[in-house]
């Protein structure tokens, strides 16, 4: 099946609306030093989540599988912003690979959540196709992929399973405590509609040291956003992120992964600050 290289039919959300303005970029460090020297007191001071349940309504209501029926063999963020990301996860991959497992270099378990027919990990993390005389991938790691589209995933190099599951009608993932080192999400968070249930389970999942990255743009499927995120813009998005994972921690005051993830830390990776598509990400530790 043929493939485009970045889908434009991915609109960017408004912030204001009304005024038809463009939502605002953020400026130089912003989104770095934003959730920095601010205590987790200080950010969130109330026990339960800031939200609704018409937060995370979506203009379009229907069965997510019919709109993923059919495989989307696209780029949904520019060229610039893939560079980004990939550098993005071989940097935090040594870092975590560095503090796990010190210099043995051994490869990481990696969960991707939103997976799709690519997933732009280090080229270490690729299935070859020719095995014979060599260690397979599955040998020496684990790279799960979680998505919507069964043709997708089969399609993705770098996953050595895969499982189909709507996580906005079960956002429990049908792993093992402690089964990965590195939970990653990408271009997914704007769509769920119990995102920090979805943020415990990774946190679940995660192995002590191991680290969960939230990485988003500000391009989307405008009707299956929730609303909480449709009319937002980037600084908003960073602290709804931040939001969910503080409040993985023991959700709806349920006490269940209480101190289960660090503080999160956000950081802008964007190719540029004016210029094309911006990328985000939004991390935290399992403790």
């Amino acid at each position: 099946m043929a493939w485009i290289a970045h889908d434009e039919t991915r609109f960017r959300p408004r912030a204001a609306q009304a005024s038809g303005e463009q939502a605002r970029r953020p400026g130089k460090g912003e989104i770095d030093g934003l959730l920095e020297g601010k205590s987790e007191e200080a950010l969130w001071p109330e026990p339960l989540p800031p939200y609704v349940k018409s937060d995370f309504a979506r203009l379009d209501e229907t069965d997510d599988a019919l709109f993923y029926d059919t495989p989307k063999l696209v780029e949904h963020i520019d060229k610039a912003a893939v560079r980004s990301l990939s550098a993005y996860y071989r940097e935090t991959f040594q870092e975590v690979g560095d503090r796990l497992y010190g210099e043995s270099g051994r490869l990481l378990d990696i969960l991707d959540v939103g997976a799709s027919w690519v997933s732009h990990f280090p080229p270490s993390y690729t299935r070859s196709r020719e095995t014979d005389g060599q260690d397979p991938l599955g040998k020496r790691c684990r790279v799960a992929g979680l998505g919507m589209s069964a043709e997708e995933l089969s399609l993705n190099p770098q996953l050595t399973e895969f499982t189909v599951q709507d996580l906005n009608k079960n956002p429990r993932l049908p792993y093992a405590d402690a089964s990965f080192d590195v939970v990653v999400s990408a271009l997914t968070i704007d769509y769920l509609v119990r995102p920090i249930t979805l943020c415990r389970e990774m946190g679940r999942v995660l192995r002590p040291g191991g680290r969960v990255c939230v990485l988003f743009s500000n391009r989307l499927f405008f009707t299956k956003a929730v609303a909480n995120w449709a009319g937002k813009d980037d600084v908003d998005h960073v602290l709804d992120v931040a939001t969910y994972l503080h409040y993985a921690n023991g959700e709806s005051g349920s006490g269940v992964g209480e101190n289960m993830l660090s503080k999160p830390h956000a950081k802008d990776i964007s190719p540029s600050p004016t210029k094309g598509d911006p990328l985000y990400v939004v991390w935290a530790d399992k403790l």
